[in-house]
């Protein structure tokens, strides 16, 4: 028996960039329920520990890109 695949639709890119360094907003400190001043990552860098797939909540961070943030200059 011979094994079905998508790969004929899969999408192939390539990347053709820089790593961007993580920013951090205007208003850096958020402040949580209970008070507290907190400072979430946000966008940018290399994310080692979420990948593609992974479930979107739950994360401590102002929001997620799985892998690596490039930039075309």
């Amino acid at each position: 028996m011979k094994m079905r695949t998508n790969i004929d639709k899969l999408v192939r890119i390539s990347v053709m960039g820089e790593v961007v360094s993580p920013i951090v907003s205007k208003s850096a400190y958020k402040i949580s329920s209970d008070g507290r001043p907190v400072v979430l990552p946000g966008v940018g860098g290399i994310t080692y520990n979420v990948r593609v797939g992974d479930p979107a909540s739950g994360w401590e961070a102002d929001h997620v890109e799985p892998g690596v943030s490039v930039e075309n200059k």
